[in-house]
């Protein structure tokens, strides 16, 4: 009896300590589905999944070690030979986390560890491991260091739509509701819909967002493209925006556009089919002239930013984003729409009055109001610094008061995940208490980018919080023994 006790004690450590990790998990397996060449993905994927196998064997989770085993093992070789998993695999893949969780919960619920967990998806997932181990190392990866993970996982896990999602369920509800009024049917054919200026005003603008949303990875690569000689990495990585705006493109009737991307694309598809490394010279001007084309067309949505003109923004865009998901009521659409606006720097926040936001993106007073407020707030808070020591031991000052923050609801959120398991009115609780958590976090963002610890930020995509805590402490005592020997202490 004792050691059913421990052993469901041990289980509700375990649901605990790997909540986080297996929605993770969840989210990643999403992303391979849609993206499968995105190498990103499958480490970020694989890094869970070895959280939580060490966790299972650290508390004795014995049912769902073996599948823990086979799937990281799975990602290791796939990962080692550059082979991307295909849709059908992935499937099985999650199906494999969703019963895995399921299956820890029950034996929780029902306090019985008498029952073997049977796994339906393991022999497929131990056959997927022997057909990957026998296949040959692809001579050019077919997996691609695609350095797209997106905005911080958390932030989607607690609720925040991504662009993606926001945008396409814009698109199909704005624009159907556009036209389905109007339309008409003359012998049993659609004629083609005719919409008012006011109509056209209204699917111009909700394009513009839509591609707003999805060109940063065009624009990325036209960067490149213009300071000279390009991988072939990026086509895939293109190509599945691009294919978006054109599907929006077509919707909307906007067939200039289309027809330029199209040409677009079918470049993109010929310097994919060479054998080359790179992408040719001749392709490369033909690119540059075709996207061109689209700045001219449509300046709003294709003219390439200042970010991309310069390197040295990438600090201020965190620290832009960061400040503008702390401010209640605006949110992707409303940052996406002063991203158009070309609002992307520190100095322009600063000196925008609410009219002028107002008059750039088309964004509610209220709003305008809320940001000026909450940046202006920020330039006060940034104290006035005599050298770069000053200036950077202030900084680390309050990272670490951020990271005391942090490590106290992170243990709070552990605490209402534990309650959680016995009574569903903590649930609420939980959800407060990691939104709580991801607000420091957008705080420590904004630390690291003043510290222009931008790498940082970068690794901890792939982390749990557990593991940012780990990584802030080391990081933390080692730039304070740096202070104390510059001082001579």
């Amino acid at each position: 009896m004792q050691e059913d006790l421990n052993f469901i004690k041990r289980v509700e450590t375990f649901i605990v300590d790997t909540e986080d990790v297996f929605n993770l998990m969840e989210l990643y397996a999403l992303r391979i589905k849609s993206n499968p060449k995105n190498r990103d993905y499958y480490e970020a994927f694989s890094i869970q999944c070895g959280e939580c196998l060490l966790s299972a064997k650290k508390l004795e989770i014995t049912p769902i070690i073996a599948s823990l085993e086979e799937i990281h093992k799975l990602f290791k070789i796939v990962m080692e030979k550059g082979i991307p998993l295909s849709t059908k695999e992935m499937d099985v893949i999650l199906e494999e986390i969703q019963d895995l969780y399921n299956i820890v919960r029950w034996q929780f619920k029902n306090k019985d560890i008498s029952s073997d967990f049977f796994s339906k998806n393991l022999p497929l997932i131990k056959n997927f491991v022997r057909r990957y181990s026998l296949a040959r190392k692809e001579a050019q990866s077919e997996l691609n260091k695609a350095g797209m993970l997106g905005e911080d996982p958390f932030d989607e896990l607690g609720g925040f739509d991504s662009f993606v999602n926001g945008f396409l369920n814009e698109l199909d509800d704005v624009f159907d509701d556009i036209i389905v009024k109007d339309k008409v049917k003359t012998n049993e054919k659609e004629e083609k819909l005719k919409l008012s200026e006011d109509e056209e005003k209204e699917v111009e603008k909700l394009f513009l967002s839509i591609s707003g949303a999805y060109l940063k990875p065009v624009k990325d690569f036209i960067s490149e493209l213009k300071n000279g000689t390009v991988s072939k990495d990026w086509i895939d990585i293109c190509l599945s925006s691009l294919k978006l705006i054109e599907d929006a493109g077509t919707k909307m009737s906007y067939d200039k556009v289309v027809n330029i991307i199209n040409r677009f694309k079918r470049l993109m598809l010929l310097a994919k089919g060479r054998d080359a490394k790179y992408i040719s010279h001749g392709i490369r001007a033909q690119l540059l002239k075709e996207y061109a084309n689209l700045s001219l067309l449509l300046p709003e949505v294709f003219a390439l930013s200042e970010k991309h003109a310069t390197k040295g923004t990438r600090k201020d865009s965190i620290i832009v984003t960061s400040l503008l998901k702390m401010i209640p009521g605006v949110g992707p659409v409303t940052r996406n729409k002063l991203i158009l606006a070309g609002m992307n720097t520190l100095d322009k926040f600063y000196m925008a009055t609410p009219k002028d936001l107002m008059l750039v993106s088309g964004i509610r007073f209220e709003q305008a109001k809320a940001i000026v407020d909450k940046f202006q707030e920020y330039k006060k808070s940034l104290r006035v610094k005599t050298n770069m020591l000053n200036q950077r031991e202030v900084s680390l000052v309050k990272l670490a008061t951020e990271l005391e923050n942090l490590k106290s609801v992170h243990l709070k959120c552990k605490e209402a995940t534990r309650k959680a398991l016995y009574s569903f009115e903590y649930e609420s609780l939980k959800n407060k208490l990691k939104l709580k958590r991801q607000k420091v976090m957008w705080e420590i963002n904004i630390i690291l980018a003043e510290l222009d610890e931008i790498k940082m930020l970068e690794e901890f995509k792939r982390m749990i919080y557990d593991r940012r805590i780990d990584r802030l402490e080391e990081f933390l005592e080692i730039e304070f023994k740096k202070l104390g020997k510059e001082r001579g202490n």
